[in-house]
C-alpha cells in the first residue's frame, strides 16, 4: 500500500475517533446554555434554597412554546414533529429534552443530563406527565439547587 493512502487512513481513523469521543464522551459533561442562563439568574438573587423564575424572563432567547419530551421519547418522532435533526442522541441516558419554539421554528433545543454528583453542572426537570407543551406565558418555575445541579418544577406541580 502507498505510504500516503495508509497516512490518510491513520489521520481518518484519528478523526473518526476525536470526534466519536467528543460527541459521546465529552459532550454530556458539558452544561447547557439553559444552565448557564439559571445560574445567572440564582447569582443575581440572595435565595439560598429555591426561587421562582419566569422562564422566558431569564432565558436570552425568544420563545413562544416550550415542548418536554420523556427520555424514552423517540428521537425521530421529535425531529419529525419540529421538521428538523435537532441532534439528540437516541439513548436513554438523559433525563428528557426540551425544545424551544418561535412561531414553528426551533430557537434552542437540550437534553436534560442525569444527576451524577452534586458537583455535576447539570439541569434536572421535574415533571409529573410523560410529554407536555407549555406557552411562554405559563412558564413559571420553581428553581432549586442541589449542590450544583438545578432542578426545576412547574409551580402548579410543586416540589
Amino acid at each position: 500500500m502507498n505510504f500516503n493512502i495508509k497516512r490518510f487512513l491513520l489521520y481518518g481513523f484519528i478523526a473518526v475517533y476525536v470526534l466519536f469521543f467528543v460527541k459521546y464522551c465529552v459532550q454530556p459533561l458539558v452544561p447547557s446554555r439553559l444552565y448557564f442562563e439559571l445560574d445567572k439568574a440564582w447569582g443575581e438573587t440572595s435565595v439560598d434554597s429555591c426561587l421562582y423564575v419566569n422562564l422566558p424572563e431569564v432565558t436570552s432567547f425568544d420563545w413562544d412554546t416550550m415542548y418536554y419530551y420523556e427520555r424514552n421519547f423517540p428521537v425521530d418522532s421529535i425531529n419529525k414533529r419540529h421538521k428538523e435533526n435537532l441532534g439528540f442522541m437516541a439513548s436513554t441516558f438523559n433525563e428528557g429534552r426540551l425544545v424551544f419554539v418561535k412561531c414553528g421554528s426551533v430557537v434552542y433545543a437540550t437534553e436534560l443530563d442525569v444527576y451524577v454528583e452534586e458537583t455535576s453542572r447539570t439541569l434536572l426537570f421535574a415533571a409529573d406527565s410523560v410529554n407536555w407543551i407549555m406557552s411562554r406565558e405559563e412558564a413559571c418555575f420553581k428553581l432549586c439547587r442541589l449542590g450544583s445541579p438545578f432542578l426545576l418544577a412547574n409551580i402548579e406541580n410543586g416540589l
